[in-house]
C-alpha cells in the first residue's frame, strides 16, 4: 500500500502541472495578447535597424535591395 503523503504530493504535482498547461493553452488562444507581443518585438527590431545599418552598410544596402525586389515582384504579380 502506498503512503498517503506520497499520494497527496503526487496529486499536488499533477494539479500544478495541469494549471501550467491550462495557462499555456489560454495564452495560445489569446490572439490579442499574442499580437501585441509580436508588435512589441517587431518595434524593438525596427528600432535597432539604424544602429545595425551603421555598422554594416553593405548588408543594409543588400537588405534594402532585397526588400525592393520583393515589392516589385508582388506589385507585378498583382497586376
Amino acid at each position: 500500500m502506498r503512503d498517503p503523503e506520497i499520494i497527496k504530493q503526487e496529486i499536488e504535482q499533477t494539479r500544478h502541472e495541469l494549471g501550467e498547461l491550462v495557462e499555456e493553452l489560454a495564452g495560445k488562444t489569446d490572439i490579442k495578447t499574442r499580437s501585441r507581443a509580436k508588435m512589441a518585438a517587431l518595434r524593438h527590431s525596427v528600432a535597432a535597424l539604424p544602429e545595425w545599418a551603421r555598422g554594416q552598410p553593405a548588408a543594409a544596402v543588400a537588405a534594402a535591395a532585397a526588400v525592393a525586389a520583393v515589392v516589385v515582384v508582388v506589385v507585378t504579380l498583382r497586376r
